[in-house]
């Protein structure tokens, strides 16, 4: 049985990411987990990057499974999909947000606004998928 979906916005979708605030839901704590991950491998050498990344693996794909088992029937019409889960935008909000604050140590203005600008983006592009799938109006690959 589908029930409502509870997708968080996307300001409790950012500060989970950045450690706090997600109150033991699902998908925030997942945000947090891979915004962690992130920031873990940021720092590892290439060969040392595989725990952490079946780390990511695994946590993309929950938060798949949950978002899925909560979406709501899509309207018959739709046929518009994005092209990645929402597992997988989650964790590239969690990887521009690393990305992001390790740009605040540096001194290169260009990287820091660079890094901002790309997590607003798609962080508002997460807020717009999730009010379409809330609506029926889009679903996700593999829905």
């Amino acid at each position: 049985m589908t029930r409502p979906i509870e997708l968080p916005s996307k300001h409790e979708l950012m500060r989970a990411c950045r450690g706090g605030g997600h109150d033991d839901h699902p998908l925030l704590r997942a945000a947090c987990e891979l915004t962690a991950l992130h920031e873990q491998l940021s720092r590892l050498e290439p060969q040392r990057r595989d725990g952490p990344d079946e780390n990511r693996a695994a946590l993309v794909t929950g938060i798949d499974r949950w978002v899925r088992a909560r979406l709501p029937p899509a309207h018959a019409s739709t046929t518009d999909r994005p092209p990645q889960s929402m597992g997988a935008v989650v964790d590239r909000i969690a990887e521009y947000t690393a990305v992001a604050f390790t740009a605040l140590t540096r001194t290169d203005d260009w990287s820091l606004w660079d890094a901002w600008t790309n997590l607003e983006e798609l962080s508002a592009a997460y807020e717009e998928l999730v009010a379409d799938l809330a609506a029926g109006r889009r679903r996700l690959p593999g829905a």
